[in-house]
Formats: structure tokens, sequence, C-alpha cells
């Protein structure tokens, strides 16, 4: 009897162990983590914000950069971000995993040729770094980089071309996942493709102009899946719309925002454009967007309530999120996005970036637990 009873309670005990060994593996399953990465060009300042859950943001670390930074790239699977400098040359950074500092990894080298950037992008692949600027003649000028895919720094290859006639910088890049890159320069009223040499040589061939309808082109954003982009431009109150596949060409002129734009960026599954108006002060526009045809819908909201300017927008990769930084009030503010696609504002919201001023670019990367 001693002897039956002492069985099952070995079964039993044994059973509770592997359920309690199994649980702990799964409990022990690290999550990525996203982090909000906000650059103050004037104080040369890079700062990482952890987005929770709930969307409220944690301030985790601070990088101090080498010179004057206009614009942000966040690499689209590591934990690494890239700062591109006024002389075309970009710091890399890394965000730790367990603290959520800031590490720099060293600056990568201006592509020859180049003499001034104003925006870089990250492929979606994570192995090139596209650049945008100008030659020292004042020539529009393309440049790409190698992206170490292991470490997140500088690669050992770069080229830079250029159109070697049209006078006047690059304001704006957004290469398509594979293949060809576009540029949109904002004094002569055009956007470049520039196809992307895959195999065989490392460079660019055939150069493609498409002329737009309106001047002083600023920005350029891309649909997630890289068929469509909208471009927000400072001379005139409506957003271009392009088709980038198949073929190249000026579609048609978005919804009349009543503002000139200067900024646009889609989210995650490319169904809506959140759209900067500037206005007095600026405001955000939500307006819906049909891949299947390429049309934005009429605006179903206007944020408002900054203080002055709004210079940079960005979504959390899942989409439940947008941040925008407030500039004028020295803030980031946050917001829930709901399922049609209008933003409710966060009960954390702002966020105050002091002692670090004027927040001028955003871009959200995810830090997942051990690097791709």
């Amino acid at each position: 009897m001693p002897h039956r009873a002492l069985v099952p309670l070995t079964l039993a005990v044994l059973t509770a162990l592997v359920f309690a060994r199994c649980g702990a593996g799964i409990s022990n399953v690290l999550p990525d983590r996203q982090f909000l990465i906000v650059l103050h060009t004037s104080a040369q300042e890079m700062v990482a914000w952890e987005i929770h859950r709930d969307g409220h943001l944690n301030r985790t670390g601070e990088l101090p950069l080498a010179q004057v930074s206009p614009r942000l790239g966040g690499h689209p699977s590591g934990p690494w971000v890239y700062s591109v400098f006024t002389d075309a040359s970009f710091q890399a950074a890394e965000v730790d995993y367990g603290s959520g500092a800031l590490k720099s990894l060293g600056t990568c080298a201006a592509p020859s040729g180049f003499a001034a950037a104003s925006d870089l992008k990250i492929r979606s692949a994570g192995d090139l770094a596209v650049l945008g600027g100008q030659t020292g003649g004042g020539f529009v000028a393309f440049g790409i980089e190698d992206i170490n895919p292991k470490t997140g720094g500088c690669g050992s290859r770069s080229a830079a071309t250029s159109d070697g006639a049209t006078v006047g910088p690059i304001r704006s890049v957004a290469p398509k996942p594979s293949g060809d890159v576009f540029f949109a320069s904002d004094t002569n009223s055009t956007v470049f493709k520039v196809a992307y040499l895959t195999s065989g040589l490392y460079g660019f061939t055939s150069l493609s102009p498409q002329s737009a309808t309106a001047t002083l082109l600023v920005h350029l954003a891309m649909d997630p899946l890289g068929l469509w982009a909208v471009l927000a431009n400072e001379g005139n109150t409506s957003a271009d719309i392009f088709t980038l596949s198949p073929g190249f060409s000026h579609v048609s002129m978005g919804q009349d925002l009543g503002d000139l734009s200067s900024r646009a960026e889609f989210n995650p599954s490319g169904t809506f454009i959140a759209i900067i108006a500037e206005g007095t002060p600026n405001t955000v526009r939500i307006l819906p967007f049909d891949e299947g045809t390429g049309s934005m819908g009429s605006s179903i909201q206007t944020v408002s309530g900054f203080g002055g300017s709004v210079d940079a927008i960005a979504y959390s990769r899942d989409g439940k999120y947008a941040y925008v930084t407030d500039t004028g009030n020295h803030r980031i503010r946050g917001f829930s996005v709901g399922s049609t696609g209008e933003w409710t504002e966060l009960s954390s919201s702002p966020f105050d970036t002091l002692p670090y001023t004027l927040p001028e670019d955003l871009t959200v990367i995810t830090v997942p637990a051990t690097n791709p």
C-alpha cells in the first residue's frame, strides 16, 4: 500500500516539475523593445525614449553628435540609428537592449563627390544607407553606402552620382525595398528615380526625372509596399502622388489641404497618411489612402494645439501609436491610433524634452533581445 501510494505522488511531482520548467521557459522569452529616437539639431544631441505598451515614453539615453545633423534614419530590424551630417558623413549608434542607453558605433565617411547632405534613409533590407544632397558645384547628388548587417556599423563600399546639370539640393530620399531609389529636389520641381545596381557592380544607373506640379519639394513618403509615393511640398496646398511600380510617373494631386505641407508619413499598413500642414500654428491632417488606386481621401481629422512649428511624425512599428515633435514647446506629443485612423492624445502626453530644446526629427527602431 505505501508503495502504490508513492507512485501517483511521484508522477504528480514530476508533472508539476515539468510544467514549472516549461512555464519558466516561456516567461523567460524576452520581447522586443521599441524606442523613439529624437534628434535635437541645434543641441547636436540624439535622445532615446522607450515606447511602453500603453504608448508612454520613458527617456533612456542621450548621445552627443560630432556635427549638426538635419535628419535621422532608423534601421528596419536592428537596434541601430543613423544621423546624417551636413558634410554627408553620418554617425551610427546602437541602443542597448537592457538599459536603453545610446552608444556610438563611429562615423561613416561621405561618399566621394558629396559636399553636403540633407536626408538619409536605410533600405528595408537593412543593408544600405541612401543619402541625398548636393555636390561641391551645387548639383543634385545621390549617394549610397553599405551597412554591416551584423554590427550596424559602416560597410566597406560607397558610391555617388549626380545628374551633372540640375542645380539644387536633394531634400528627401525614399528607397524601395530593393532596387530603385527616389529623390525629391526642392528647387526644380523634380523627383528622380535612380536605378541601383544590385548585382555585379556597385553603384547607380539610368537616371529618370519626373516633374511634379509644385515647387519646394521637401519630403517624399513611400508606402510600405513601395508602390506609391506622396510628396509634401511648400509650393502648393495639395500633395503630389506618384506611382512607383510598375513604371514611374506623376499620377495626380492629392486632396487640397488648404495649407502648404512640409512632411508626410504613412502608417505601417499603408492605409493612412499623416501630413504636417503649415498653418499658424501647424496642424497634422490624417487622410485615408487606397493602396489599390493610389488615391487619398478627404481629411478625417485635424490634430491641433501645437506651439508653433511641427517638424516630424513617427508611427510605432505596430501602428498603435503616433508621435509628433511639438518643436516650439520643446515637447513630444504622443497619440493612440484608432482602427479608423484617428488620433487620441495619450493621458501621459506631452513629454518634455528639456534640457534639450527644439526636437526636429523622429524615427522608431525595434531593439530585439538578440541582434539580427
